[in-house]
């Protein structure tokens, strides 16, 4: 037993202020109890720092490790109180996991790069076996560890977009640092007060570098740009500016194929890709199809 426990004292990477007493196996609930106990030291005040001194444990608590070949691995621990002559007396920490989580920060990891992998918090809450609220509780955690050690660095180049969620029309609007690859905020709806909400959360020094900002032609991003970022320029995306030019085309095409037909000509019934498809991606067969539409005195070729 005495090998066992420091076996797992060893794989929990404790300190020396801790020890684990007992390893209880139960081959029925494909459980392990790891039994953790502070055994002693110097502790300090986890709100200010100051030295202290233990004064209690608190009732038993437990927290979700990784599972240990297949079994539910759980450690059990009465945590010390901190004793501090300034904030009164305060729980400490324990080295295994954050303050007010049921899970150690290697359960956590594991679920955060499952999550990552999976298609939506269900898909990953079915694979760890939780609820889907305390797995949303470890990503709400993890994207707090992220913002915490996120430096407030210069952002020359900024990305402004929309996502539709849920059903109907309800939309989120994500703030993205193109350079960096990485979203920086989000709101909810894409309305102008949301977005000057969403600009607003860029410290002062990082408006002042922004250099440009990508967007699509949704009135209420560019009047917020203007007005929170008013020395960068605006530049609208490859992918919009496409969408309505060729969806200009296709009205085009529309009227006249409409027009056309009436006196029997059909001509443009069934071309509308041919207008749309980009030219180096047709083939000969498309392409010389096009070319003949192109040599009629048709306004969809003008267009």
């Amino acid at each position: 037993m005495q090998k066992l426990t420091t076996h797992y004292h060893s794989l929990l990477r404790l300190p020396l202020t801790w020890s684990v007493d007992a390893v209880d196996f139960s081959a029925d609930s494909k459980r392990i109890e790891i039994h953790a106990r502070f055994i002693g030291g110097a502790v300090v005040c986890p709100e200010c720092g100051l030295a202290g001194k233990v004064y209690d444990r608190v009732p038993e608590q437990r927290w979700r490790h990784l599972d240990t070949m297949q079994y539910e691995t759980i450690i059990i621990a009465r945590i010390p109180r901190c004793q501090c002559i300034k904030c009164g007396v305060k729980t400490l920490a324990v080295p295994w996991a954050e303050r007010h989580s049921r899970f150690t920060l290697m359960f956590e990891g594991f679920a955060v790069d499952l999550l990552q992998h999976c298609s939506n918090t269900n898909a990953a809450a079915d694979m760890l076996e939780l609820g889907w609220h305390a797995t949303d509780e470890i990503m709400n955690r993890a994207v707090k560890r992220g913002l915490s050690r996120r430096a407030p660095e210069e952002i020359c180049n900024i990305g402004i977009d929309e996502k539709s969620f849920r059903k109907g029309h309800k939309y989120i609007t994500t703030l993205n640092d193109i350079n960096g690859s990485r979203v920086l905020d989000v709101v909810e709806s894409r309305t102008l007060e949301a977005t000057e909400t969403l600009l607003q959360t860029l410290t002062e020094s990082q408006r002042e570098s922004v250099k440009s900002v990508s967007l699509d032609m949704w009135q209420a991003f560019a009047t917020a740009v203007k007005k929170c970022l008013p020395k960068a320029d605006i530049v609208h995306d490859r992918f919009h500016i496409s969408k309505y030019l060729n969806d200009a085309v296709d009205k085009v095409r529309r009227h006249e194929s409409a027009q056309l037909y009436k006196i029997g000509d059909k001509t443009l019934v069934g071309s509308r890709f041919c207008w749309l498809r980009n030219l180096e991606n047709m083939k000969d067969t498309q392409r010389a199809k096009f070319e003949l539409l192109m040599e009629g005195e048709l306004k969809t070729g003008v267009a």
